[in-house]
């Protein structure tokens, strides 16, 4: 995870969520269009906030798929969901938005941040 915030606009929060809610899948650009249901992206559009995604370092290409005669780069995240809403955590958090990140979070993660906390207290 990174240290610095991470800030992602709502277009590209919604490409991410498509990510992180298909469990490590491969996706291509073409796959990204027709996997949005909320969206009409054109794939101009997604190409765009895929570059975006990439330049912030939440997302990485993961290799080539063949798509009909040519080959498409593929995606994957390099950022989980929970390390992203972690990092737009502040002091002025609710605790509703608290908890809820915390139900997102599974048993290994929350292990290994109090172990963090406690050494960090130490």
């Amino acid at each position: 995870m990174t240290d610095s915030i991470i800030r992602l606009t709502k277009s590209e929060e919604e490409i991410m969520k498509m990510f992180w809610e298909r469990n490590g899948e491969l996706l291509t650009s073409s796959e990204v269009v027709e996997a949005s249901p909320n969206r009409n992206w054109k794939a101009s559009s997604v190409h765009l906030l895929l570059n975006g995604l990439l330049n912030k370092g939440v997302i990485e290409v993961s290799g080539f798929k063949r798509t009909t005669k040519n080959y498409a780069r593929t995606f994957q995240p390099s950022l989980s969901k929970t390390e992203y809403m972690l990092g737009k955590m502040d002091n002025k958090m609710k605790e509703e938005a608290f908890f809820a990140l915390l139900a997102d979070m599974d048993a290994e993660v929350l292990k290994r941040a109090k172990e963090e906390i406690e050494t960090k207290l130490k």
